[in-house]
């Protein structure tokens, strides 16, 4: 079908049919990735602190990482049970375990109250903290890590299917 100036024009039903299309696919319309750094899992936490390698977005992606407002979002995230135990949230370089939350790449905490007994997975968004933003989108090299850090409760095991730093839109 060509339009008033002889261009080739897509009918309502081709186009909602390609955005169910890359809809399914798990494709974005937009340019570039929606992310700037990700692991995909999934990992079981249980009474030790674990690191997950976050792969970083190519770097034109992560400029102005640390001008905006960037998330992390969990994905998936189930527990057997409810139990007592918190877990300490850090992104930043790996290195020592980390556990106080007065360290600069600490993000939050996530609680397994609300996430106990799903059938599917839950999903969690943190607001990265401007010391962690500006980690991210320096240019070192250095392999960045999310770490979980359980305290507390009666060792019930979170288990983690994805996590991703995305950038949020500032609409």
């Amino acid at each position: 079908m060509r339009g008033p100036r002889g261009r080739r024009r897509t009918t309502p039903l081709l186009g909602l049919a390609l955005a169910l299309t890359a809809a399914a696919c798990g494709t974005r319309a937009e340019p570039g990735p929606a992310w700037l750094a990700r692991w995909n899992g999934p990992a079981t936490v249980m009474a030790q602190a674990v690191e997950l390698p976050l792969e970083r977005a190519a770097p034109e992606a992560l400029r102005g990482a640390a001008t905006g407002p960037v998330t992390l979002v969990l994905t998936g995230l189930k527990a057997e049970t409810p139990s007592g135990a918190t877990y300490n949230l850090f992104v930043g370089p790996s290195g020592p375990a980390r556990a106080a939350t007065g360290d600069p790449g600490y993000v939050g905490a996530l609680s397994l109250y609300d996430l106990a007994g799903r059938s599917e997975g839950a999903d969690r968004v943190f607001p990265l903290p401007p010391q962690v933003r500006a980690a991210l989108s320096a240019e070192s090299g250095r392999p960045l890590v999310l770490t979980i850090v359980p305290r507390g409760g009666d060792g019930s095991p979170l288990v983690v299917t994805g996590a991703r730093l995305v950038r949020q839109s500032q609409d």
